[in-house]
């Protein structure tokens, strides 16, 4: 199931308590719960397809499934805004990298993704937030997830902005890439959007809405969440 079905394996094995964010981000803002979910499968099948271990295909879903969790403590009326924020709202909305990664830090079973989480949004050049990382200094997973990430946000229409054709999404992520997302994994995630089943965008589906929402294992983890490419890469 493992190699044949990555990520049915890796719901499975999901621990109530990550069940249990998305749950509490599903019932705060439904679209932000779905854009988590998608992520999180697409990040997935990205680590796979750069040949990363089994245990950092894992730590690139969990990261994408967790990289929003922060937004649970931002006010409804700037996180659901439907228009364009203000520069004073967009500061808020930036925080939720590094809370989100507090959040984390702060559960046992989930701590050691907290790094990833807070450098989701970091960029190659050094111009992201919230520590302005650049280049390999941003953990790998934090790197499949923002490209994951940014691909979703574009491709699905938000609370701000309708959904772009997937023409100008792929555009976008090529003309930025190695700027702003990891050269490699842009590539990368182009390559599973191209191949991919449509089912495949809703795989993870059921997280945070079906199976044990209570109580949580020691240790659901098992792996390093801050994995490099390989050198031959």
């Amino acid at each position: 199931v493992t190699v044949l079905e990555p990520r049915r394996a890796f719901e499975y094995g999901l621990s109530p308590v990550v069940h249990r964010f998305v749950a509490d981000l599903d019932a705060k803002d439904t679209s932000t719960r779905d854009h988590v979910v998608r992520t999180s499968a697409l990040a997935i099948d990205v680590a796979r397809e750069l040949g990363l271990p089994a245990d950092d295909v894992r730590c690139s879903g969990l990261v994408g499934l967790l990289h929003d969790v922060g937004k649970l403590e931002i006010p409804d009326d700037v996180l659901t805004k439907p228009g364009k924020l203000t520069d004073d709202e967009f500061a808020v909305i930036k925080s939720h990298a590094a809370i989100g990664a507090s959040l984390l830090a702060d559960t046992e079973a989930l701590a050691e993704l907290a790094p990833a989480v807070r450098a989701h949004h970091e960029r190659i050049d050094g111009s992201g937030y919230p520590d302005r990382l650049a280049g390999d200094d941003i953990p790998l997973v934090s790197r499949i997830v923002a490209a994951c990430d940014a691909f979703d946000a574009m491709s699905f229409t938000r609370h701000y902005r309708a959904g772009l054709p997937a023409a100008d999404v792929r555009t976008t992520l090529q003309q930025h890439a190695g700027t702003q997302w990891d050269e490699r994994v842009v590539d990368a995630v182009l390559v599973v959007v191209d191949n991919r089943p449509d089912d495949a965008v809703w795989a993870l589906d059921g997280v945070g809405r079906t199976g044990e929402l209570d109580g949580e294992r020691a240790n659901p983890l098992g792996c390093d969440c801050v994995p490099r490419l390989p050198a031959s890469a």
